[in-house]
């Protein structure tokens, strides 16, 4: 669309969009200017994700990925070594239990 000098809206006919060189057949299949379209998508597409890839790897390296809160606020609780201890015996005592079980025989009833 051009603005001229009497303020009107002038629209582009179809005849003058593709009368430009990249578009320069009118007819529906024409291979080079789909083939360039194809092409220049897929390099914007690459370039976007290059550059998203770079900005997720600098927010790794610096750690600002892993933080959701400040740092200043970030509180740091200590495990408590008995707590976990406790724990591992609770399933130390299930697993004995289990294996200490004796099981039945059970018999196939198709055979």
């Amino acid at each position: 669309m051009e603005i001229n000098n009497t303020n009107k809206i002038q629209v582009s006919t179809e005849k003058e969009i593709l009368s430009n060189p990249a578009f320069s057949s009118v007819k529906m299949i024409n291979p080079r200017r789909d083939w360039t379209i194809l092409v220049g998508l897929f390099v914007i597409f690459v370039i976007g994700v290059i550059a998203f890839d770079y900005r997720m790897y600098k927010k790794t390296v610096s750690g600002d990925m892993y933080v959701s809160v400040k740092r200043d606020e970030l509180i740091v609780e200590d495990l408590k070594v008995s707590n976990i201890k406790d724990v591992l015996s609770t399933f130390e005592n299930k697993k004995n239990i289990i294996n200490t079980l004796k099981l039945e025989k059970v018999s196939d009833p198709s055979l």
